[in-house]
This record gives C-alpha cells, sequence and structure tokens, in this order.
C-alpha cells in the first residue's frame, strides 16, 4: 500500500517530518497542497527547513496546485478576482442574533477546492482505487483529537500517526526543537477568517501590508455576500477587520483552527 502524508506546513507536520526521519512513523512521500496564499513565513520555512532536510533523510516533498478548468493555475484569491460571484471563504453573515446565537461560517469551499480535492486528484493519478487504496497520514495532534474522521472515499484510508502515538501539539514544538530546527510557523491562509484576534493583532503589527489586503479581500467579499444572501459579512466574529481593536479580546476570538485536518496543521 503506498503511503503519503498530508502536509500542511505548520508545526504537526514538521514534527511529523522529524519522526519520520527518525523512523518513528513510515512515512517517505510528503504531499503539500499549496492555495498561493500561505502566510510568507511559512513558504520561508519550507525553502529553508522543510526541503533540505527532507534530502538530507531521504523524504520527498511534492508541492500540488489547484489547475482550474480552463487550464490555469491560480491562488484563491486570483481564483476570487477571475470569477465576481465566488465566494470560497467561511466569512460571517451580519444576520441578526438568534438567542444567543451568531450565523455561522459560510461553507470552506477554499479548504475543499485547493486542499482535499488537490490531493484526492494526485493520488488518483498514483493510481489509487477502492480495490488499492492509499494510506493517507493527517497531522492532528492528540489535543485535536475531535477533529480526526474518516475518509469519505474508498481509495484512502486516513491515519493519525501523531494521536495514535497521544502527541500534543506542546510535544509537536518539542519534538521539532529537539531536532534542532527553528520554531515552525502555524500554517494557513493569512487571510483566513478562522485565525483568531491575537493572530490579526500581529499580522498588523508586523506585516501591514498583508493586513491591508486582508481588509480589501472581506470588503470584496461583504459585497458578494450582500448582492446574493442579501447581507454583508465579516471574517472576525464581531466587527469588522478595518475596526479591529488595539488590545486582544476574549470576547472576540475566533477558533484559530478548523475541523478538518489540512490546514492549521
Amino acid at each position: 500500500m503506498k503511503r503519503y502524508f498530508s502536509f500542511g506546513g505548520g508545526v504537526q507536520s514538521t514534527a511529523a517530518m522529524v519522526l519520520a526521519a527518525q523512523g518513528e512513523i513510515d512515512y517517505k512521500t510528503f504531499l503539500f497542497a499549496d492555495t498561493g496564499d500561505e502566510h510568507p513565513e511559512t513558504y520561508e520555512y519550507i525553502e529553508n527547513v522543510h526541503k533540505p532536510f527532507m534530502e538530507k533523510h531521504g523524504m520527498e516533498l511534492r508541492v500540488l496546485e489547484r489547475v482550474s478548468k480552463d487550464g490555469e493555475t491560480r491562488s484563491i484569491r486570483e481564483e476570487i478576482e477571475h470569477e465576481p460571484n465566488l465566494i470560497p471563504l467561511p466569512v460571517r453573515l451580519t444576520v441578526p442574533r438568534t438567542g444567543k446565537h451568531r450565523a455561522p461560517p459560510l461553507t470552506r469551499n477554499c479548504t475543499g477546492h485547493w486542499k482535499i480535492r488537490v490531493l484526492e486528484k494526485h493520488i488518483r493519478e498514483e493510481g489509487a482505487t477502492m480495490h488499492d487504496p492509499v494510506m493517507m497520514g493527517l497531522g492532528i495532534s492528540y489535543d485535536e483529537i475531535q477533529r480526526m474522521s474518516d475518509s469519505k472515499r474508498r481509495y484512502q484510508i486516513n491515519d493519525f500517526p501523531l494521536i495514535d502515538g497521544k502527541i500534543t501539539r506542546d510535544e509537536c514544538r518539542r519534538i521539532v526543537k529537539d531536532a534542532g530546527l527553528p520554531s515552525a510557523p502555524r500554517s494557513a491562509c493569512f487571510y483566513c477568517p478562522f485565525h483568531n484576534n491575537d493572530y490579526w493583532l500581529r499580522l498588523r503589527r508586523k506585516r501591514p501590508d498583508l493586513f491591508e489586503e486582508v481588509v480589501e479581500l472581506e470588503r470584496e467579499m461583504s459585497k458578494r455576500t450582500l448582492e446574493k444572501l442579501g447581507a454583508p459579512c465579516t471574517f472576525k466574529i464581531r466587527g469588522k477587520m478595518e475596526n479591529l481593536p488595539d488590545q486582544q479580546s476574549l470576547f472576540e476570538d475566533g477558533p484559530d483552527t478548523c475541523e478538518t485536518a489540512h490546514c492549521f496543521v
């Protein structure tokens, strides 16, 4: 059975890479589905740390990209610019509250189209079938066990080596540090609505250029949801990005994760 590891570029994926190099888990091929919009720190870490480390230890990192119907390769933001009606992000509609609850985020088409389907297409091209499925390692740590789930595809069997080893995110950080590697950044698109306020404050302080892009993207998504769904939207649970407060608030915090096993790992 062929074995692949779904590689996100974050701390859990980096720890899995180290464990594989040490022979603790059985993976040699790592698949990184690139949205084109990861934080620049993630791309720098991949080039300067992941790729040299894997090459040194006889492992392979395959960078995969989504190909649109017209044959072009575009990032999520580029596809948004290309398709004027597209709303691929899990934004929150600003509709009146129902009791104590606020509107949930919209469907996360970004993960489905730029991560999951890209990986599925690749392993099918590699020969995966229901009669000859592949093993896909996923970088969910033991403290996030609620994120694990069986594969919906009969040609893929999900494997959770970090959960099997009862390895938490903090232990992943220790594994990376003990291997002599710098701390890995947390992987996700830099504008993902699932980031928390602490992240947004750091992004505005350290990368005001990227933060301004987030503000503009939120405005564009809000314009589209108003036209198509009858209500504007925001990225954060409360308030627009352009009105981000100067201090962290316990009442305006996002999850800083998602339930899929392809982002924030």
